[in-house]
């Protein structure tokens, strides 16, 4: 069976988990890949144990994620032949060699590991300082907020007082102009009257002449 890694021609990164007849390894796990799947028919190498073209695949395991990798199409379980493998390692085709390459990668992955984790730390201890601040902050908007909301109720209810009264004063108002519309239509009555006793005091007048006038010719008459 044929394994290839297309990235790198480096062992360092192999995840070999079991080995058959000291060159057979269990290949990592994989993923689909639409740009990287299917047979590849322009492969070099055939699978030494059933002559067939071998299958493209993707790595998903560990460090091997990602790496491309070829491996014998036929449905069993899947082992890789080392045997087609170019280890560079200072020419080292030995697998003390390959496994000491991987151990180099994997302290220098564990290195990076460690870096990376302090950064985590540099970054969690600004996000708690920071969320510090933001509580902080929260709570003195929150003050302000409760703040603003007494003094927003109180001048509530001044309004409120203020529209009771201007409503208070509306009424007064109307039944003012009520008593308003009575007193003048009692002058109006006044005037009318008025102008009633004008006219019965003219009459009464005409009358007292008439009287006089007739007394005189009775006058009159008696003296002549």
């Amino acid at each position: 069976m044929v394994y290839e890694d297309e990235s790198s021609d480096d062992l360092s990164s192999l995840d070999i988990s079991s080995s058959f007849n000291g060159m057979m390894y269990r290949i990592p796990a994989s993923i689909d890949d639409k740009d990287y799947m299917g047979i590849d028919n322009s492969a070099l190498d055939v699978c030494s144990e059933h002559g067939l073209p071998p299958e493209r695949h993707v790595a998903f395991e560990e460090f091997e994620t990602c790496r491309r990798f070829l491996v014998c199409a036929q449905p069993e379980e899947r082992v890789m032949d080392l045997s087609y493998l170019k280890v560079n390692a200072h020419g080292a085709e030995s697998s003390s060699a390959a496994m000491s390459v991987m151990k180099s990668e994997i302290e220098k992955k564990e290195e990076e590991i460690m870096e990376v984790k302090g950064k985590y730390s540099v970054l969690m201890n600004l996000a708690e300082a920071q969320g510090r601040v933001i509580r902080t902050q929260k709570a003195n908007h929150l003050k302000e907020k409760e703040k603003l909301s007494e003094e927003n109720y109180n001048l509530k209810v001044q309004v409120d007082k203020l529209t009771n009264y201007e409503e208070k004063l509306n009424d007064d108002i109307v039944v003012l102009n009520l008593h308003i519309d009575g007193l003048k239509k009692g002058i109006e009555n006044l005037i009318k009257h008025k102008d009633e006793l004008k006219l019965q005091i003219a009459d009464q007048l005409n009358a007292v002449e008439k009287n006089q006038e007739k007394l005189k010719m009775i006058r009159d008459i008696l003296d002549g």
